[in-house]
């Protein structure tokens, strides 16, 4: 890695030389298990491969090992647990208590669920809900529905947002504990509840009782090495059970065990004292002591962050880095650099090193570390600065649409490098895998979950046309989501409806053609009275008029007849007036003739139950809507297992390895430079 500084060591910048023969990439970077393993043998420089748990889909990256050992055998990856992120934690509902549970999510009471070293999912299923966000965009009234409903609006929510086929464990409490410093103890028996779990549900999912034998077999061998492994190793930590298990996970895959593969962990790979504090994979971390470098590596990276949800480095106090110091058994806390003193944050104590004046160089950082807490302290960087320090000195390995920071991380290193100098990383190696494509290669024959038989259009279903077909059911599914959004009506909704469940919807559409025609001949009958009610008001209103121009006029005959005037036509218009009142009487009385009947039409027996009958339709096609929805929002999320499958999928599903060597077939390998700034379509996981 090439220096910042235009000297090679100054009294305020000690940016090493010592990387700047860094060979430089291929321009365009190799697409292509080829190429790419040309590459790779070029660089000379090992693959580093980190994931938060061993249940999940990190093992699945077998597959580049199977494909490393055919084209760059030489090659080596560390396959590394990353263990100094926290352990999964519940917040809001559902935090209280102590120990380790078992857990689902969804996108309401548990979507602040932090999730990480201990997940699974069963076959077809996804860590994504289908979100509330998605639901709306499809028309769902939640709110209206979760009011109808019995259940509390929570419980309502939670259902309806539900992901299928996820778990993971959660530690209650208070306690923010890093995967390097659970015990097992605590957390084995949540490791095997899941891990069994993932395995219940995959094998119901296999239709024929042989087939099934053969995977009971396979996911007993699992679970009994890993509650063999939990009894031995009860005195150390998760992270440890872990580095020990990683391999032979791999080597389940694969068949073989390779000794080009090479378990490690986070802390273990960013271990920081005096004696590791020059490699290159902490440059990073001197670009930001660096006097003059860092000024600008701080403004970047608050550039790059800024309206990502992500803080920025004020956030963290005075004089904050983007790296974290992880000590055993205290966590990991912010690192700040002050004039007279080091701090690392730990939420419980906070960590003070008193200093002379600033440290600048990456030696004196770490032997003040080293002196303070030993030798087992490690340093990693915060969300945008992980990449770089892996890349330092690796390949680092991801799948495609892995880890949502890389595209912030390309942008912050390619304004660092373009203001400041050149900070140089190796690429980052994505793995695009096709394993549901790829299940055509089993024999298996697969009952599948209710969201998949609706949308598959039947209960069971071959491995091979599972694997044909289900792109083009996702495809058919999106298709519906956009049709549900465009339903603005009871009647168009029906219709998606009775195409979707057909039978009962159809009669359920007849009943409320039925309902409308009623209440419309109803409709018609109040509007003709309606009429004829406004008609004799007008009328009404007519004959008060006349009358009390009548009445004026018989005011001033009764002033004339008292002054001698003739009382006849007085007289006259007394009975005129006694007419026109008894008129005005008959129509007040018509008016409210008319009124009961509008009144009795509305209100009549077969117009109320009518009515009852469509708001009963228009909240029961407002479920479905929220059914269909659900299903295709499940269906759409489904995608993620096919670029992230679980490791143990394959042997459990398929025990003759033809469902794993076909996905070693189709898998794509491409390079991606983590210097250059992102593209539009730059997206993570």
């Amino acid at each position: 890695m090439s220096t910042l500084c235009e000297v090679g060591r100054c009294s305020r910048c000690a940016m090493s030389r010592e990387y700047r023969d860094q060979p430089v990439l291929s321009d365009p970077l190799p697409v292509g298990i080829e190429a790419a393993a040309g590459e790779l043998r070029r660089l000379g420089v090992p693959l580093v491969a980190f994931g938060q748990t061993l249940f999940w889909d990190e093992a699945s990256k077998a597959v580049l090992r199977r494909l490393l050992d055919e084209h760059a055998p030489e090659v080596l990856l560390f396959a590394g647990i990353h263990d100094s992120d926290y352990f999964s934690k519940l917040h809001g509902r559902g935090r209280a208590g102590e120990g380790f549970v078992r857990w689902a999510t969804n996108d309401w009471t548990h979507r602040s669920l932090w999730a990480a070293v201990a997940e699974t999912t069963s076959l077809f299923g996804a860590e994504t809900p289908p979100g509330v966000a998605e639901l709306q965009a499809a028309g769902v009234p939640l709110r209206l529905l979760a009011a109808l409903s019995s259940d509390e609006m929570d419980d309502f929510l939670d259902s309806a947002t539900a992901a299928y086929g996820w778990r993971g464990v959660a530690q209650l409490g208070a306690t923010n504990q890093i995967a390097r410093d659970v015990r097992v103890a605590e957390a084995g028996e949540a490791l095997c509840e899941l891990l069994e779990w993932g395995l219940r549900e995959t094998l119901g999912l296999l239709a024929e009782r042989g087939a099934r034998r053969a995977a009971e077999t396979k996911a007993e061998a699992l679970l009994h090495r890993l509650r063999a492994a939990i009894a031995e190793m009860q005195h150390t930590t998760v992270s440890e059970l872990y580095r020990r298990l990683i391999a032979q996970f791999y080597a389940d895959l694969l068949g073989y065990e390779s000794d080009r593969i090479i378990p490690t962990t986070t802390c273990e790979y960013l271990a920081f004292n005096r004696e590791t504090c020059m490699r290159a994979r902490f440059q990073p971390v001197q670009a930001f002591l660096c006097h003059r470098v860092g000024i600008c590596a701080r403004e970047t990276y608050n550039d790059a962050v800024a309206g990502q949800g992500m803080y920025g480095l004020d956030e963290f106090g005075e004089g904050a880095v983007p790296f974290d110091l992880i000590v055993p058994g205290r966590g990991r806390g912010t690192l700040r650099v002050l004039d007279r003193e080091v701090r690392a944050e730990f939420s419980r104590e906070p960590l003070s090193i008193p200093t002379d004046e600033r440290v600048c160089f990456i030696e004196d950082l770490a032997a003040l570390v080293e002196e303070a807490v030993g030798t087992k302290a490690a340093i990693a960087g915060k969300a945008l600065l992980g990449p770089v320090m892996f890349c330092g000195e690796a390949i680092l390995v991801l799948h495609e649409g892995a880890s949502a920071y890389v595209p912030r991380t390309r942008l912050w290193l390619s304004r660092l490098n373009s203001s400041c100098g050149s900070l140089r990383t190796y690429p980052i190696l994505r793995l695009r895998q096709h394993a549901y494509d790829a299940l055509s290669a089993a024999q298996a024959t697969l009952r599948l979950p209710q969201h998949l038989a609706a949308a598959f259009d039947k209960p069971q279903i071959s491995a091979a046309e599972f694997g044909r077909r289900w792109q083009s059911v996702i495809q058919e599914q999106e298709c519906l989501l956009k049709r549900l959004a465009q339903a603005r009506s009871v009647s168009a909704l029906l219709a998606i409806i009775a195409e979707q469940n057909g039978g009962v919807w159809r009669d359920v559409a007849a009943e409320l053609v039925a309902a409308r025609e009623l209440l419309s001949e109803a409709g018609a009958q109040i509007r003709a009275r309606l009429g004829r009610l406004a008609e004799i008001r007008s009328a009404e209103r007519r004959a008060r008029r006349r009358r009390a121009e009548v009445e004026q006029r018989s005011g001033e005959l009764r002033a004339r007849e008292q002054e001698g005037g003739d009382p006849e036509a007085r007289e006259a218009l007394r009975q005129l007036l006694g007419v026109m009142s008894e008129e005005i009487r008959l129509r007040e009385s018509r008016r409210a003739e008319l009124r009961q009947e509008i009144a009795d039409l509305a209100h009549s027996p077969p117009v109320q139950a009518a009515r009852k009958r469509i708001a009963e339709i228009a909240a029961q096609a407002e479920r479905e809507r929220l059914a269909l929805a659900r299903r295709a929002l499940l269906v759409r999320h489904m995608e993620i297992g096919d670029r992230r499958p679980t490791s143990w999928w394959f042997g459990v599903v398929d025990p003759s390895g033809a469902w794993f060597e076909e996905a070693v077939r189709r898998a794509d390998v491409y390079l991606q430079d983590l210097s250059s700034p992102p593209d539009n379509n730059s997206v993570g996981h």
